[in-house]
């Protein structure tokens, strides 16, 4: 008799929980394939591909495909299941995946849809989510037979009005992200503490770390932010190692190079596409992008500088070159700085609703400025 065991894939988009987030809203996650009990199944491949539908704040399109092979001499029949989540905030509908495929060899065949109990069935639940209900398929595999199977869908992600830095007080994202942020973050003790009192408080203040809105220079973790995220660690429930994974991220024309926490490091950043490309790969920490939105003055535009000093330049500078960023991401920035001062134009508007609408009155450049400048510009040849 065939085996019979259950996997499940989660694109993972934007997770953050609702008890701590102020203003927000949640649309969807997606991830990997999680093989949940069967050793004799491996992922051979996995090609994922995101694009944006529209702007930051609108919906994603993701595209998964997975070829997996049944390592053993007997056939195994498979049960997979997506989970789907229940939309909060301003989202609209009961269920946040939406227009979702399945393809099995190529033929497209229909899944059921259904409520689960994600606390009470281990089978379909996986570490870290909480899910109301879930796309259910079955597959079987004849012995080492090697099956595709591809996944399309969209999701809305995850927005807030919190500061990014309320994103690290929790699930350990503070440890996690800190190497791929650039601008100066306050001691962990401080983000202990915080967390702490917010333990404290009940019924929660969700207070977390307040907007500063007359803050100069720019505080960049007080940015409002969006995020995506793409739970690429489910793969370590196969056999292992994954022998070949890419992953893409598509992102909007006008996001802004480095209004952008992207985690993991090792990656390449070019013609507008974030790619992670592992070979015998073992995956250990999730894939995560927060496009940052900083608070202006309450009575002024964002009109530079882009960094507020040579230190914070520098490190975002380090962490390009860290991550093969591609010349024409420096002359993005290169272009802004002109911009700013009057002296250059934007062939791609900038998706930062704080940029002044008007081109900035022509002014000499700051002692600051000449020095980004010459740093791209060498990177740049």
């Amino acid at each position: 008799m065939p085996r019979t065991l259950t996997l499940i894939p989660l694109l993972l988009a934007a997770w953050s929980s609702p008890a701590w987030a102020n203003d927000s809203s949640f649309e969807g996650h997606g991830a990997g394939v999680i093989n949940v009990s069967e050793a004799r199944v491996q992922m051979l491949k996995e090609h994922i591909v995101i694009k944006p539908l529209d702007e930051i704040h609108g919906r994603w399109r993701a595209q998964c495909e997975f070829w997996f092979k049944n390592l053993s001499d007997q056939p195994v029949t498979v049960q997979i299941g997506f989970p789907d989540w229940w939309v909060w905030g301003d989202a609209p509908g009961k269920y946040a995946i939406k227009d979702f495929e399945v393809w099995v060899r190529n033929q497209q065949i229909k899944p059921e849809h259904k409520e689960v109990n994600s606390k009470k069935n281990d089978i379909l639940r996986a570490k870290g989510t909480e899910y109301q209900a879930a796309y259910l398929w079955s597959v079987t595999f004849k012995p080492n037979e090697e099956v595709y199977i591809k996944n399309i869908y969209t999701f809305g992600g995850y927005s807030t009005m919190s500061a990014y830095n309320d994103h690290l007080l929790h699930n350990g994202n503070y440890d996690r992200i800190k190497d791929q942020i650039w601008y100066k973050l306050p001691p962990k003790k401080v983000f202990e503490a915080k967390k702490k009192q917010e333990e404290l408080d009940d019924p929660p203040n969700n207070v977390n770390i307040r907007h500063i809105y007359d803050s100069k220079p720019v505080i960049w973790g007080d940015s409002i932010h969006a995020t995506i995220r793409y739970i690429v660690t489910s793969g370590r429930s196969w056999a292992q190692p994954i022998r070949e994974a890419k992953i893409e991220v598509h992102l909007p024309k006008g996001v802004f190079p480095h209004l952008m926490i992207i985690s993991p490091g090792n990656y390449e950043y070019k013609e507008g596409v974030l790619l992670w490309s592992r070979k015998g790969w073992t995956p250990t920490e999730d894939i995560e992008i927060s496009f940052l939105f900083p608070i202006p003055s309450e009575d002024e535009a964002l009109n530079g500088p882009i960094f507020n000093n040579l230190e914070e330049f520098n490190h975002w500078m380090a962490l390009a070159k860290r991550n093969r960023y591609a010349p024409e991401i420096y002359q993005r920035v290169e272009a802004l700085i002109r911009y700013l001062a009057g002296q250059g134009e934007l062939k791609v508007k900038i998706a930062l609703p704080t940029l002044p609408e008007d081109k900035p009155t022509k002014r000499p450049f700051t002692e600051l400025e000449h020095a980004m400048l010459k740093a791209l510009e060498a990177r740049i040849k």
